[in-house]
């Protein structure tokens, strides 16, 4: 595969995640967080495991704990994502989400008790400056409940990140690794399920609609495409098409939700938007301050 096909592969990842909050959001009007978590994970895991079986088979235990601990950190990011989505905008809980990609080089600096990196700084100092934005005037002294949830999930996001990154080097199967996840996580939203709920399969054209798209497409080719895409392109193309995951997904919720903002929400969210794409040295900072 040529680097350009590797490229427009994965801006189908990113416009496949865009669609994500849409849907969740959809899907959530009648299907229980903990059930619509069970559903697209289960159904993503089965795709997974089912397209890559035989080397799925030659797992170790390792792997398989390694899973379950990045699935249930996984499953607690959607079952934020998903409150915060009842609350909230979807175009704005995916730009206030995104800050993940930022959060994680500031908390690796934190950890490693490191001065921070320039680029880090100033998308930092970007964020604060989007997020006070992107409030509505009324949320300006108290964040609302629904910008915290985004907030939360962002920082948790930031922990799976982390922390796969870590049981990736422990473990033999990166591929393994990443398919019990979804696996674990859809068994954790079952349980939770089961315990909270009153779990159901999709009834409606709507919610099986919403529940295929987020397993299938979100998900199963998202995981899939991604993988496989990276491995004929550079890193910065692949962390650009990413960072468009939230431009995507307020394209989506404007045609689909009806979903409006106003002047100052849309600056407070390129501003965010600029902050991931700086922090993710997508855009050199040092080559724009020198024009």
């Amino acid at each position: 595969m040529s680097q350009k096909k590797a490229d427009l592969l994965l801006f189908t990842v990113a416009l496949a995640w865009g669609s994500s909050n849409v849907l969740l959001k959809i899907g959530a009007e009648s299907i229980g967080t903990l059930n619509l978590i069970g559903l697209r994970f289960g159904l993503a895991f089965i795709t997974t495991f089912l397209i890559f079986f035989k080397r799925m088979l030659r797992v170790n235990l390792k792997t398989i704990l390694y899973s379950a601990l990045t699935g249930v950190i996984l499953c607690s990011i959607f079952m934020v994502l998903i409150y915060a989505l009842k609350l909230e905008d979807a175009s704005r809980v995916s730009f206030l989400s995104s800050i993940s990609v930022l959060l994680v080089p500031a908390l690796m600096a934190v950890y490693r008790r490191e001065r921070p990196e320039k680029c880090v700084v100033i998308g930092m100092v970007l964020v604060l400056t989007g997020l006070i934005l992107l409030m509505n005037p009324g949320e300006m002294i108290f964040v609302s409940a629904g910008s915290f949830l985004s907030i939360l999930a962002a920082f948790i996001n930031a922990a799976v990140v982390i922390v796969t990154n870590a049981a990736s080097h422990a473990v033999e199967d990166t591929l393994q690794l990443g398919v019990y996840q979804l696996g674990f996580a859809g068994l954790f939203g079952w349980i939770g399920s089961f315990i909270m709920e009153n779990p159901r399969l999709p009834e409606t054209s709507v919610e099986w609609t919403s529940v295929l798209l987020l397993a299938l497409i979100c998900s199963a080719y998202g995981f899939i495409a991604l993988s496989y895409g990276q491995k004929y392109t550079v890193p910065e193309h692949s962390a650009f098409a990413i960072a468009l995951e939230p431009v995507f997904s307020a394209v989506f919720a404007f045609f689909v939700l009806g979903e409006r903002m106003e002047f100052h929400n849309y600056a407070g969210a390129l501003l965010i938007f600029l902050s991931v794409m700086i922090a993710g040295k997508i855009i050199d900072i040092g080559k724009v301050w020198s024009i």
